[in-house]
């Protein structure tokens, strides 16, 4: 009774302060959000459904639920405290001018890209369609054993989210901002169709239900941004209902450990979302503090090539050896790179490492221009869910390794770019 009491209050807590987040800021909130998901179900099965963490050889005691839950709410706190008290000091800072530079290069530049991005795409999934599977997309070796071309390709794939939620914006604001696009109104949206549907294709062949709620998220941000009303949340329920059909058939695809003999309840709690925050618990268990290897990680990490260990890794070796690689494994869930840095005082790191580098990503979609900024917020927010499940180096690596390309993209399709001028 009285750890269900606890979760109560958890979530009782994290309502009162996930409205007033969202209502300051929709990045902040939506990021608050899904490290809410991905420690509820995880705190929720390991306390009361502990063969649920048996099952993916991650329980390592009820004692350690606990110590889990003082320092998940605290690093909540934290967060809330240092949003709520610096927050109003943020959104003082003068924000930087968008002007558009009229050029047809540019548009035939973006048309070029977006067609062999296309046309490459889609003849790749064609021609070596056996290659692209959920079981083998992940796997380093096969993919290092594919070639030059199946790493283009992979690359291609994750860039057509963030190129998605652009067009969409681009076909959805080109009656209210004009400017949004050089293409006409039917032209953007026959691009964006087609941009849309071959993605969902290639998701649906690799199995990838993460980067499919990436892009929802992204529309859905616009959408929000652009107001809501009754057909609108009738529309988007509809949409959502097909989605969920959609991932569920998405999961039937993929071969995975077999659960049938689960409960409903049981295989909803057992979800992408369960096991990350188990990294936290072992962490704990061990008492893995190592707060130089955070420092090193996070820098090697912050770059690209140098193919140093996440986080996860150290860890997982710990209680499951072989596990853990750059592109599988148990995930990681954001909060406990606080522990492994402090300690039980991680808390304090936390709210204090979120906070800054949300205040960074702030600055980058704090323009002059609201249709700029909400392309900006929403492709901000496509990313979201694997930062929740990710270390911190993530920050700031998304910035020129995904923000910086897909803004010169924006700026080729529509002619808008920084000033870099601050108002007056």
């Amino acid at each position: 009774m009285f750890d269900i009491f606890l979760l109560i209050f958890y979530t009782l807590f994290f309502i009162y302060s996930f409205q007033y987040i969202l209502r300051k800021n929709i990045l902040f909130g939506s990021i608050y959000f899904f490290l809410f998901i991905y420690n509820i179900f995880a705190q929720i099965g390991y306390c009361f459904v502990p063969e649920l963490s048996e099952i993916i050889k991650a329980y390592f005691g009820h004692n350690y639920f606990y110590q889990f839950y003082i320092f998940n709410f605290l690093s909540f706190l934290t967060f809330y405290v240092l949003f709520k008290t610096s927050f109003p000091y943020l959104e003082r800072i003068k924000r930087y001018e968008i002007v558009r530079v009229r050029s047809s290069t540019n548009y035939m530049i973006f048309i070029i890209i977006i067609s062999v991005m296309w046309l490459f795409l889609f003849f790749f999934s064609i021609t070596r369609g056996n290659a692209i599977d959920y079981n083998t997309a992940y796997d380093e070796d096969y993919v290092d054993a594919q070639g030059p071309l199946y790493k283009l390709f992979r690359i291609g794939f994750k860039l057509m989210v963030p190129i998605s939620v652009i067009l969409y914006a681009q076909a959805r604001f080109k009656s209210k901002f004009n400017q949004i696009s050089y293409s006409s109104s039917s032209l953007i949206t026959f691009i964006a169709v087609a941009f849309i549907g071959l993605f969902l294709f290639l998701a649906n062949k690799l199995g990838s239900r993460s980067d499919i709620v990436a892009l929802t998220l992204g529309v859905l941000i616009l959408e929000f941004k652009l107001g809501l009303n009754l057909k609108k949340i009738l529309t988007i329920g509809a949409l959502g209902f097909g989605l969920v059909l959609f991932l569920l058939y998405i999961e039937q695809t993929r071969t995975e450990s077999s659960i049938e003999d689960l409960s409903f309840a049981h295989k909803f709690l057992l979800k992408d979302y369960y096991a990350p925050a188990h990294i936290l618990y072992a962490a704990m268990a061990y008492d893995y503090v190592k707060p130089f290897e955070v420092i090193q990680s996070n820098i090697s990490n912050s770059l690209i090539m140098l193919n140093y260990p996440y986080l996860q890794a150290p860890v997982t070796d710990l209680f499951n050896p072989g596990v853990a690689t750059r592109s599988a494994g148990y995930a990681f869930y954001l909060f406990t790179e606080g522990y492994i840095f402090m300690g039980n005082l991680g808390f304090l790191y936390n709210g204090f490492m979120l906070m800054v580098g949300l205040s960074v990503w702030y600055l980058i979609q704090n323009s002059s221009n609201k249709y700029y900024n909400y392309i900006i917020v929403a492709i901000m927010c496509t990313q979201l869910a694997n930062l929740a499940r990710n270390q911190s180096s993530y920050i700031y690596k998304d910035i020129y390794i995904f923000f910086i390309p897909i803004l010169v993209i924006l700026y080729f399709s529509s002619g808008l770019r920084p000033k870099f001028k601050l108002l007056k």
